[in-house]
């Protein structure tokens, strides 16, 4: 799924499918929310959060998704779409009792 993330009809698509959200791919450990971030495509992070995506799961250089767009802003601090990015992950984390 992670390779498709970028397109919001397949992100709907795979989830419709039952594929798991959480998947995580082989090569960097990294799951579709991973991916979203990566991208910057605030509908589908809102779209993989809303079918329970876990903002904990770590990739294989120990990132969460937050952390991958905590980076992206500091490459590019303009960039408002992944401050919203931001906003969703972090409020998700706190709904859940952890940290942000």
């Amino acid at each position: 799924m992670a390779k498709a993330v970028c397109d919001p009809l397949f992100v709907k698509m795979y989830l419709a499918a039952g594929v798991d959200v959480n998947h995580t791919c082989s090569a960097a450990r990294g799951t579709a929310l991973h991916y979203a971030v990566s991208s910057a495509t605030r509908a589908n992070v809102a779209t993989l959060l809303e079918a329970n995506a876990d903002v904990t799961i770590r990739d294989m250089n120990g990132h969460t998704a937050l952390d991958v767009a905590r980076q992206f802003l500091q490459a590019q601090p303009d960039n408002e779409d992944i401050k919203q990015i931001i906003q969703l992950l972090t409020q998700r984390a706190l709904d859940n009792g952890q940290e942000a």
